[in-house]
């Protein structure tokens, strides 16, 4: 097995450097940028957008999945997720709504400006029913939580099981930690990411469980075989 590449998430000690290991794992994941994958600046003069979140789509808010899952389907929403830039709609205090679950069971919204503004939950169906709640600090760290989550839905292959789950423990010595105990909507405890390899990536989702992914044929047929 190749030695996994190195991201610097964790030490990343700015938003525009948080940033920038995010597209740079995009193209370790997806594979090669062009930028018929990002929006263009023409659109993107229309919409007025936090930082963050106007690099984002301007890298990667138009790529696609491979075709093993549907040319349509974006790499950033396995249906939910990122918003499409013409489905950003504004909120309170000059604020919009970027993702949703993907029942609509909650959606996040950011500043329309700002270098790294904070992102909000809105819960649309449970107990605090239009209650708000700040998820994290900062938009350029929910982004990368958000778009390791994504990533993995849109993978070629992603399961959640607990054969896999024993595999990771007795392989702990192998795994890579990228991204460690950042919050998602009510997960305030944090997700955690690793890297096994160059080819698996593993998300532990808390009380939703660990989910195991690969795009590349060598993760793959690593992964099939712990399910033999």
């Amino acid at each position: 097995m190749n030695s996994p590449p190195k991201f610097a998430f964790e030490s990343a000690s700015t938003s525009n450097e948080l940033m920038s290991e995010l597209e740079k794992f995009l193209v370790f994941w997806l594979g090669p940028w062009n930028s018929a994958f990002g929006e263009p600046e023409s659109t993107l003069r229309s919409q007025r957008l936090p930082k963050p979140l106007r690099r984002l789509y301007a890298f990667a808010g138009k790529w696609k999945c491979t075709e093993e899952r549907g040319t349509e389907m974006r790499a950033l929403n396995c249906g939910e997720g990122l918003r499409l830039l013409e489905q950003l709609d504004r909120t309170w205090l000059d604020s919009i709504y970027f993702a949703d679950e993907c029942q609509m069971n909650w959606s996040c919204s950011t500043r329309r400006r700002g270098a790294d503004p904070a992102v909000w939950v809105k819960d649309n169906c449970g107990m605090d029913f239009y209650q708000w709640r700040c998820v994290d600090r900062s938009l350029s760290r929910f982004l990368v939580t958000l778009c390791l989550r994504e990533l993995m839905g849109t993978s070629r292959f992603m399961r959640f099981d607990q054969r896999l789950e024993k595999w990771f423990r007795e392989s702990m010595h192998k795994a890579v930690p990228l991204w460690s105990n950042h919050p998602f909507p009510y997960c305030p405890e944090g997700y955690s990411f690793y890297l096994i390899g160059d080819s698996v990536l593993v998300g532990d989702f808390r009380h939703d469980g660990m989910a195991f992914a690969a795009s590349k044929d060598e993760g793959i047929e690593l992964l099939k075989q712990q399910l033999i």
